[in-house]
């Protein structure tokens, strides 16, 4: 409808993601409140093919994915919640040729997680690949790109356990049932990749 969606967190309490409309000319014409009882802050938000929006919230002690789908009158269409094993990081989503969704994270269990979902929010599949090099275990997914054909291209950051600071770049493929193809490390200096 040509108008313009984002996302925003309570930085006060963080129980609350707030999901905003502007129109075409900045003039704000809706927000929306979501509560959660503790919130790790949503990072994306992507728009489907369904005139719908999706994003995502993490949840600590117990850890929990929340995904949202929702109407562009910021209308609830369903939430999901996910039981993770472990302090996972998700921060990328995208969508499937079937209408669902692909997310991805990593974090401390020194793994990546890859997690797909139909159109309704019922779980597909939900894989935790460990580490792919044994210098760098821990791994976090930065982004996501759906290239067609339910397969995607994924970038990220690997930090190793002896220097935190050297944390090369990473790519990598994957396909909607979680299968890993093309890895590659992009090593620099000093720091280490943000986006």
């Amino acid at each position: 409808d040509s108008c313009y969606m984002g996302l925003a967190n309570d930085n006060v309490s963080s129980q609350h993601i707030y999901l905003y409309k502007f129109n075409q000319l900045g003039k704000l014409v809706w927000v929306k409140d979501f509560p959660f009882a503790s919130l790790i802050p949503a990072v994306q938000m992507i728009s489907l093919s369904d005139s719908s929006v999706a994003f995502i919230g993490q949840q600590g002690s117990p850890y929990a994915l929340y995904v949202y789908k929702v109407d562009l009158s910021g209308n609830l269409i369903w939430a999901k919640s996910l039981t993770l094993p472990s302090s996972f990081n998700f921060t990328s989503l995208a969508p499937t040729t079937d209408g669902g969704l692909i997310l991805t994270g990593g974090g401390c269990a020194g793994s990546d997680m890859v997690i797909h979902l139909d159109a309704d929010g019922t779980l597909l599949s939900q894989h935790s690949h460990s580490s792919f090099s044994s210098q760098y275990p821990f791994q976090n997914v930065l982004s996501i790109v759906h290239d067609g054909n339910n397969q995607y291209s994924c970038l990220g950051c690997a930090k190793g356990t002896n220097s935190p600071i050297y944390a090369p770049l990473i790519f990598f493929r994957l396909d909607s049932a979680g299968n890993i193809s093309n890895y590659k490390e992009f090593h620099f200096p000093f720091g280490c990749a943000h986006s």
